[in-house]
């Protein structure tokens, strides 16, 4: 294991109905819903017209869309207010509809509003319901405005409706495909695991249509509650600590109502026969409560509380958070069991069949929209609204884009995309920029002796044809560890980036012991050294002049909610062979970057120091925005980089989202495969308001690739479709931690690498004389 793998590796009614039900805020429409009202390309005149590209093969591609028809041309949204305020969703929801012949039964409720296709005899209105206490509840309903079937509002009921009549008809999580679901079971069976499988669902507009986004999902459960994990801890003394550090943090899953909670602190103080305070002022206890509401028994009354503070949405720390009180006994571990995670043959097989190969994906998407087309009670409820789906996926032209060439030294070779790893042509060749090892060390224990002597005498024989020239003396540090201890590993790193600065590597014994690939493995090494000391491995025509490029990603802390990284990584020589990286400290869970200028100006002087003239355009590719964000960016940081460069220098900016649930596939009769690496999508499933595309630049042979999709929410460099995706497809060769393929730009992943290595290993900022090689590599 190297250093690049390391990392690899209340108590009151209000509090409470939160804690069952999740709580209810005022809520806007937000998320997606917010950016799809974002047209960023009305101000890129070189795309108005169109922003479809033309260079590469055509090939036809299905997806995992669906079209979605709508009749109905208005509806209308209503305000609803409770008095007093009620937080349980469930009883706002019942003590609305008993007025069913007032509001009639076609209705979306979301717990706040209220959508119907119809108006109201009354623009405003108050209702009152009984509670079961006797005690009454007033319910003032106010029309709040008139919505059209595209408005992102609109959009947003739909997308409840369909997600509530998925779980009313128990198709959320229906076992499309049994016998692929069977086996997985089978192979979890021995270690106390479960799997479950679910749809993730998404109705939006798309460039001509609305269309339902259906995917597959897999979650593992453990069958052990929280409650058994305090239970299998003995020692008095340490328990409460053993088991504070094995729950904060973790993601835990209730049976009771199908909803999974992430763990901010044990509350050994409460225990489930304290008593809260209910809305209508009475008392109860969680063990009555729980015993009343879900029909749960809770056996053991003297197990401590779980606190949640509720899901944490990027850029939204600042939003309070009611606390969320949870019962150990009824929460279910998610994630793998240690005996799963250290089965390397298991793991293997368990990630092979979660991955779902494109052909079994098809199968299972295809069984789901069937049960959807069949199912009477969905149908009759859409079916009010006008609203029909589509049982065919939707088809859309593709295009493969050409093989890339890369440049190493005096030599050149075209990658082959299906080979997955261009290692075997780099290695015996000299690299495009070596640098040599005349002053380095080697720390280890005594233990590590004879791994060290192999590592030493193999690094010998491989840097010799990579033009890596060798002496015994540090410009370099090479730590060999006995183990992949945690803490050693941050101890170390600290040390040689922030007190003692200078560029190490750090290597795991056991790695050294595989001699049928220890060429490989040190070769591997060897490259990733030169990286740190500045050196380059091959490069690429990108097809630019005096271009800069920049990547930019955040790590948030989930586990202990410190401080966000943020890291900017800028390339500072025109053949993009060498990099400047910065990072800053930013609030909890902060998305946006507010102080790049100071990060720029750094870049903007490496680059100068290198090619002695200013750069005459700049391309960002910006990774980790959440869904919402999309005006905040350009309000922000866009604005930031457009004061900076002001007109002089030339300016594009690109949104990456890896995280997305389209699919593409290939069918051939029977026969579905994955796109081939280079597929270009930008027309069908991307939208008329943004100039944007996927690209699958990864080739797989298991499981389902997954594509990126690319956003350019501001040019005046005025990219036309094919120079942007070609020029992003070059870029995901340029990672030099991998001779392959990468699925995001080089900038864009050495940023998320920076960030995460000082978010997660040495947590303050690195010394500034590191700043010009990929020390974090």
């Amino acid at each position: 294991m190297t250093d690049g793998m390391w990392r690899g590796h209340l108590a009151s009614w209000k509090h409470h109905a939160t804690a069952i039900t999740k709580g209810l805020t005022q809520r806007p429409c937000g998320g997606i819903f917010q950016d799809i009202v974002v047209n960023t390309r009305k101000d890129m005149k070189h795309v108005k017209d169109s922003k479809t590209g033309t260079g590469g093969e055509v090939i036809k591609l299905q997806t995992n869309h669906y079209q979605v028809t709508c009749g109905h041309e208005i509806a209308y949204k209503y305000n609803i207010d409770y008095q007093p305020d009620i937080k349980d969703m469930t009883i706002r929801t019942d003590l609305l509809l008993r007025h069913k012949s007032i509001l009639g039964n076609c209705h979306i409720f979301d717990g706040n509003s209220l959508l119907l296709p119809r108006r109201l005899q009354h623009s405003e209105m108050e209702l009152v319901s009984q509670t079961k206490s006797d005690g009454k509840v007033r319910i003032r309903i106010r029309l709040s405005s008139e919505l059209h079937p595209n408005h992102p509002e609109w959009l947003r009921y739909y997308n409840i409706l369909f997600s509530k009549l998925l779980k009313l008809n128990n198709l959320e999580e229906m076992e499309s495909n049994p016998g692929d679901l069977r086996d997985l079971r089978n192979l979890l069976q021995a270690s106390r695991m479960d799997i479950k499988r679910s749809y993730t669902t998404s109705i939006l507009p798309y460039e001509k249509s609305l269309t339902l986004c259906a995917d597959v999902t897999h979650r593992l459960l453990q069958k052990k509650t929280v409650l058994d994990l305090i239970r299998e801890k003995n020692d008095k003394a340490t328990k409460k600590e053993e088991v504070f550090e094995e729950v904060v943090g973790s993601i835990v899953y209730t049976t009771y109502n199908n909803k999974t909670y992430r763990i901010d602190d044990v509350n050994w103080e409460k225990k489930p026969q304290d008593t809260f305070e209910k809305f209508d002022g009475s008392q109860t206890t969680y063990i009555d409560y729980y015993r009343e509401r879900y029909k749960t028994i809770i056996t053991q009354p003297d197990q401590p509380l779980l606190m949640s503070l509720g899901k944490w949405k990027k850029g939204q720390m600042s939003t309070p958070h009611e606390p969320i009180f949870l019962v150990p006994q009824l929460c279910y571990l998610t994630g793998l069991a240690r005996a799963v995670s250290e089965n390397h043959s298991l793991m293997a097989q368990l990630t092979d069949r979660m991955r779902m190969s494109p052909v079994n994906r098809r199968i299972t998407l295809n069984n789901f929209m069937k049960d959807i087309q069949t199912n009477q009670n969905i149908k009759n409820e859409f079916l009010q609204w006008k609203v029909t789906f589509d049982g065919n996926s939707l088809s859309v032209p593709g295009r493969v884009l050409s093989s890339v060439k890369l440049f190493q030294g005096a030599r050149s070779y075209t990658v082959k995309p299906h080979l997955q790893n261009w290692l075997r042509n780099s290695k015996n060749i000299a690299l495009h920029r070596a640098k040599s090892l005349d002053r380095w060390v080697v720390l280890h224990t005594r233990s590590c002796s004879s791994q060290v002597n192999r590592l030493v005498s193999t690094l010998d024989k491989v840097t010799e044809e990579m033009n890596i020239k060798m002496s015994r003396a540090a410009r370099m540090v090479v730590c060999v560890l006995p183990d992949n201890g945690k803490q050693r590993y941050e101890e170390i790193k600290t040390f040689l980036c922030v007190e003692k600065p200078v560029p190490s590597q750090c290597v795991v014994a056991s790695t050294l012991n595989n001699e049928r690939n220890l060429t490989t493995i040190v070769t591997k090494i060897a490259q990733q050294m030169n990286c740190k000391m500045g050196g380059a491995l091959w490069k690429v025509d990108t097809g630019v002049c005096r271009t800069m490029f920049i990547g930019i990603d955040c790590f948030h802390d989930i586990v202990s909610r410190q401080k966000s990284v943020a890291a900017l990584v800028a390339s500072t020589t025109e053949d993009l062979t060498t990099w400047h990286s910065q990072c800053l400290f930013q609030d909890t869970a902060e998305e946006i970057v507010n102080d790049l200028q100071s990060c720029l100006q750094a870049a903007l002087n490496s680059w100068v120091a290198n090619e002695k003239q200013k750069p005459q355009s700049v391309v960002v590719y910006r990774d980790g925005v959440g869904d919402g964000q999309l005006q905040a960016l350009l309000e922000k940081e866009v604005r930031q980089f457009q004061k900076f460069f002001t007109s002089s220098i030339k300016l594009t900016f690109i949104v990456v989202k890896k995280r997305i649930n389209t699919r593409f596939f290939v069918e051939n009769g029977d026969k579905v495969t994955n796109p081939p690496s280079g597929t270009v999508v930008d027309q069908v499933v991307t939208r008329k308001e943004w100039y944007d595309f996927y690209i699958v630049s990864q080739t797989s042979n298991s499981g389902t690739v997954t594509p990126t999709h690319y956003n350019v929410i501001y040019d005046t460099n005025g990219l036309t479709p094919n120079q942007v995706q070609c020029l992003t497809y070059r870029l995901c060769h340029m990672y030099y931690n991998l001779p392959g393929i990468i699925r995001v730009p080089a900038p864009c992943h050495y940023a998320h690498k920076l960030a995460y290595f000082v978010g997660k290993s040495i947590h303050q900022k690195p010394a500034s004389s590191l700043s010009d090689c990929l020390y974090y590599l």
